[in-house]
């Protein structure tokens, strides 16, 4: 099993590249290939970081503004889809960066579930979520709410569906590519209700469609 790391990015001053060099280690052993969607407008310097750590490096770009962040990260699927890996993660990149570098054994402890749904939700524990500015908690909690009903879970049980990060079989991002036209930053809950949504996909083992993974 190998996965990709699919990611948008708009980095104009560059506070990117040192993220880049310093995660560089622990992506490269977590991930077989990296696709970047970012926009013309990111430095060089984090393009020249991107270019120098990641071994295998598929990267396109589009001028900020143009295009929805749904858009965004649908083509940043696409290009992920071009690689040969079997499963995808896609994260906006500051989060993964994060990730990475405060919590490698995590990411690799939920990248070593890639294969038990065809598509799961990464959201924040319950101790980072009380973490966040009292605006986003209250408005970020109410979406969660709505969302975890809307995809039928039970009452009693809350996803985080806003800090944008999905892991899937490669099945699952061709789905979203070709029938899910979100454009918007709605696309972090149309992806999820879109997937789960959607007859069983022809070759895929039976099992959980979606689950959640909770990085602390």
């Amino acid at each position: 099993m190998s996965i990709c790391l699919a990611v948008t990015c708009h980095d104009p001053a560059g506070v990117f590249a040192t993220g880049v060099a310093d995660a560089a280690k622990q992506l490269g052993r977590a991930f077989g290939a990296i696709a970047v969607n970012a926009t013309d407008e990111t430095a060089q310097t984090t393009v020249e970081a991107l270019e120098s750590q990641v071994p295998v490096l598929r990267y396109t770009s589009h001028q900020a503004g143009t295009i929805g962040i749904g858009t965004a990260r649908r083509d940043a699927l696409a290009l992920a889809l071009g690689t040969d890996c079997s499963h995808i993660l896609y994260s906006d990149i500051d989060h993964v960066l994060r990730w990475a570098t405060t919590d490698p054994a995590g990411l690799r402890e939920t990248l070593a579930h890639a294969s038990d749904a065809d598509l799961t939700v990464v959201g924040r524990s319950p101790e980072a979520f009380a973490r966040e500015p009292a605006r986003l908690r209250a408005t970020e909690g109410a979406v969660n709410r709505a969302a975890s009903l809307a995809l039928g879970l039970p009452s009693q049980e809350l996803w985080d569906f806003m800090i944008a990060i999905r892991l899937m079989s490669r099945r699952t991002a061709q789905l979203l590519v070709d029938e899910c036209g979100e454009t918007s930053i709605a696309n972090d809950v149309a992806w999820p209700l879109h997937a789960t949504r959607q007859r069983p996909l022809p070759g895929l083992p039976s099992g959980p469609r979606a689950r959640l993974s909770v990085p602390r």
